[in-house]
């Protein structure tokens, strides 16, 4: 014989159970899931930040180097350093910096190209960078020549004239 109990919804609010009561809150398994997938986009985050520190380190030292090779080689140009070539000379500023230079004779006769690198020599393989340029200038030994050829004779033509 089967006995079948009936229980009434009074007898449970008397009793302090209630069979409709609404739940509130989190249970363990919904803030583990909750956690995983915050620390998940933290990670994600976290590596796109470091990401974007890196490339605008690599910016800011490629756009010194381009500064600083342009200017190395305006000075050699410029005649403010010599037309000959040197290797791993840092710069005044900073010794992080060097810069190099490679003089070879160019297509034809009375040119020259110049060949400026500079490099950035930092801490880690991720800061290093470099940058090179290439000029073509005409010999300045051949104006050198020019002139003391017309020195002489100027010299030779005043010397007829006495």
């Amino acid at each position: 014989m089967k006995r079948i109990i009936h229980i009434d919804q009074n007898d449970l609010s008397r009793s302090g159970i209630n069979a409709n009561r609404v739940r509130y809150g989190l249970t363990l398994l919904e803030v583990i899931i909750a956690l995983g997938i915050f620390l998940a986009s933290m990670s994600a985050i976290s590596q796109l930040i470091s990401n974007g520190t890196q490339a605008s380190i690599q910016g800011r030292l490629m756009t010194q180097a381009i500064m600083r090779c342009e200017s190395k080689m305006a000075e050699v140009i410029a005649g403010v350093e010599a037309m000959e070539a040197v290797e791993d000379v840092p710069f005044a500023d900073d010794e992080n910096w060097l810069w190099s230079m490679e003089v070879v004779a160019g297509p034809e006769e009375g040119l020259l190209e110049l060949y400026v690198f500079v490099q950035y020599v930092g801490g880690s393989t991720l800061s290093n960078t470099s940058f090179s340029l290439n000029r073509f200038v005409r010999d300045p030994q051949i104006w050198v020549d020019a002139a003391l050829a017309e020195e002489e004779a100027a010299l030779a033509a005043e010397e007829e004239a006495l």
